[in-house]
């Protein structure tokens, strides 16, 4: 086998490549996948690579099949107008395909759902919004951004082809993260306010100030521009092991990356080697569209590792005059090129215009450093820095001044933030030195729900939505992503890359994937058929969700595992559908092993189960259906006198229409990301 090594059309034999292996310590080496150089332009240049063996794939419908999954890295040289012009045409077809599509599709989607007045108010709310925020970002970004359309268009014409997005399509795709945090920070303000905000956002936004519009606006108050806040939600895991934790003497970074980007982000995953003239070297992964590669994670020649994560906060901007705005991808690839210390990185964040609500996770892989830096539209704080010793990240803010800076969308979003957050320190602090890349690859593909224990989905590392999981040990230059050839992408094989920064070049390490389940494959099967249900239920097709549904339930029982989350999705999906038999069913079975179950878990076993009775006619009696209700009360009363979430009082406000004898026609939303 012959393996590529460098910007200069340099191969090396496959021995001197297992030298290389060897002198970099990989433990538990795998065969090496091939990359192909399959084309250039100016200074830049197009690999893929492939596995060397079929792989077992589970297609967005659940049926199994035999493929070749291939990966890309592009080396990229020049100015970043130039680099992203060479990105764009040399993955055009993969990108027109890809993120770009489906970030377009779910924003339309969402915009066209209601009531034709709603639509047309969530449709001037959303295009103020991307006016505002694209008004406010860097010339630097938007020169780019052009760039980059000019790039995707030259490369669909160079085969033949014309690109199918608009230059307003493609800004969408790349402003759309920051527009998604603040119609969710909009949607949470009008709960609370909606008079003041609708009068605030007619004032903002120019809208016409009719008693018509102000109903409308009031009638899609729980989600004003709800389905765009939906449509680009990032929610991630990332922890830090420093050299004195790990096996290997190497400090350690690691991240999930969960969006809803399920459909589009691995039709074409990238690794990226940027050379942007005058800033330093550095390697990140992203998918083939996404402008600026380093938003997501990566290291730099200096040792600097980064990772990205998206909070929900009322504290948003969505205009920042003199365009000194960042969106905060772009903001974090900054990091990359230009931050050679902790210190450095936080003067570029204390100095820049914020959007919206983020975490940026930083670690120096020469002194050890590790620091959190929270940010909003309002504020900037290090809320946490250490050296020498581990952190966590997930999505929610610790910092002291941060607490009133954000809110989970759901009271389940916070336990899940908490439980991934407490699973991940107490798994690196026991196992201090024995961090490598093999334990950063079991953690990432975990399935430990700090109060539930051991759990497909819900409140642990890995989502029902992971796209991709990296692993930077930047000492060594070396670099770990996976290829998405499984859903959930934490369990697909990782791709190793030796990183040659001076030549921009890289070297292929080999294949990795977790082991932790090949005692249950049927049950780790089960996972992509709940992912696809998800699918399913988003596109509507409730038949088609239910039936996956249930093949999951039926291949977590062939490895003896009666997966809970299952059956509650079922459930509540089968009582949307008006399957009645099955949602009382599925309640019941969760009723009857509810001690296995957090205590909020039981309220809504308790009142979904209710709510089937009731619509069925009556199946539970007057005794056991107070008994219920009482019991879910007297949960969610605990749980708001500690926590105080908004969620709880709605919760406690529909239990009492339920105990009024009301058959609520609404019913709360279904998340199959936190189970809820």
């Amino acid at each position: 086998m012959r393996i590529m090594m460098s910007r200069g059309d340099l191969f090396l034999s496959s021995t001197f490549a297992l030298l290389i292996m060897s002198l970099i310590s990989c433990p538990l080496a795998t065969q090496a996948f091939e990359c192909r150089e399959i084309s250039r332009i100016h200074q830049s240049k197009r690999f893929d690579c492939s596995l060397s063996k079929n792989v077992l794939l589970v297609s967005s419908q659940g049926d199994d099949h035999l493929n070749v999954h291939t990966f890309h890295v592009l080396e990229l040289e020049g100015t970043y107008a130039e680099i992203t012009y060479d990105h764009g045409y040399l993955l055009s077809k993969e990108a027109a395909a890809g993120i770009i599509e489906e970030v377009n599709h779910r924003f339309q989607k969402e915009l066209h759902r209601g009531s034709l007045a709603e639509q047309k108010l969530k449709s001037a709310v959303a295009q103020c919004y991307f006016n505002r925020i694209r008004s406010s970002v860097s010339l630097e970004f938007m020169r780019a951004a052009k760039s980059f359309y000019q790039g995707l268009q030259a490369g669909a014409r160079a085969q033949g082809e014309k690109f199918p997005y608009s230059y307003e399509q493609l800004l969408m795709s790349g402003l759309g993260v920051e527009l998604s945090i603040a119609s969710e920070g909009l949607s949470r303000r009008a709960e609370e306010d909606p008079l003041g905000t609708y009068s605030e956002l007619a004032a903002t936004c120019g809208l016409e100030a009719t008693v018509e519009t102000a109903t409308t606006f009031l009638n899609i108050v729980n989600g004003v521009v709800g389905g765009v806040a939906s449509a680009l939600k990032w929610g991630c895991l990332g922890f830090v092991a420093p050299s004195n934790f790990t096996q290997d003497g190497a400090l350690l970074h690691a991240r999930n990356l969960d969006a809803d980007l399920v459909e589009s982000w691995n039709r074409a995953p990238t690794l990226f080697i940027v050379h942007e003239r005058g800033y330093y070297r550095y390697v990140a992964p992203a998918s083939a569209g996404m402008m600026y590669p380093g938003g997501v994670s990566g290291f730099n020649e200096k040792g600097i590792s980064v990772s990205l994560h998206e909070m929900s906060t009322t504290h948003y901007k969505t205009f920042i005059p003199n365009q000194k705005g960042m969106i905060a991808p772009f903001l974090q690839e900054r990091i990359l090129r230009e931050a050679a210390s902790v210190d450095e990185a936080v003067a570029i964040l204390k100095s820049a215009g914020h959007f919206g609500g983020w975490s940026f996770f930083i670690s120096d892989g020469k002194t050890d450093e590790v620091a959190s830096i929270e940010v909003t539209g309002d504020r900037v704080e290090v809320a946490r820095r250490t050296k020498g010793q581990w952190m966590g990240q997930t999505n929610h803010f610790l910092g002291d001044h941060m607490q009133d800076q954000f809110f989970t969308y759901n009271f389940n979003k916070l336990l899940e933030s908490e439980s991934r957050l407490s699973v991940i320190s107490q798994g690196l602090e026991a196992d201090h030195g024995k961090e490598n890349v093999e334990w950063a690859i079991e953690h990432l593909a975990g399935h430990q729900d700090q109060f539930e224990g051991f759990r497909s989905f819900g409140r642990t590392a890995t989502k029902v939505y992971t796209v991709m999981s990296t692993i930077a040990v930047p000492q060594r230059h070396e670099f770990w992503v996976t290829m998405g050839d499984l859903r959930p992408a934490s369990h697909s094989h990782f791709l190793g890359f030796q990183i040659d920064f001076e030549h921009l070049g890289f070297v292929p390490l080999g294949e990795k994937r977790t082991k932790a389940y090949e005692n249950i494959p049927s049950w780790e099967r089960s996972l992509s058929y709940f992912s696809s249900a998800r699918l399913m239920y988003d596109e509507g097709k409730f038949d088609l969700a239910v039936l996956l549904l249930s093949e999951s339930i039926l291949f977590a029982k062939k490895d003896g595992i009666d997966e809970l989350p299952y059956f509650f999705m079922r459930a509540r999906v089968s009582l949307v559908k008006g399957d009645l038999k099955q949602a009382l069913e599925d309640f019941q079975f969760l009723w009857d092993r509810r001690t296995q179950l957090h205590p909020y878990q039981q309220s809504l076993v308790a009142m979904y189960s209710v709510i089937s009775s009731d619509r069925s006619g009556g199946v539970l009696s007057t005794n056991e259906r107070e008994f219920r209700l009482n019991e879910a009360r007297r949960i969610l009363s605990d749980l708001n006198r500690a926590y105080g979430h908004f969620d709880l009082n709605k919760k406690l406000k529909f239990l009492r229409q339920i105990t009024s004898g009301q058959n609520p026609r609404k019913l709360p939303e279904i998340d199959f990301v936190t189970i809820e």
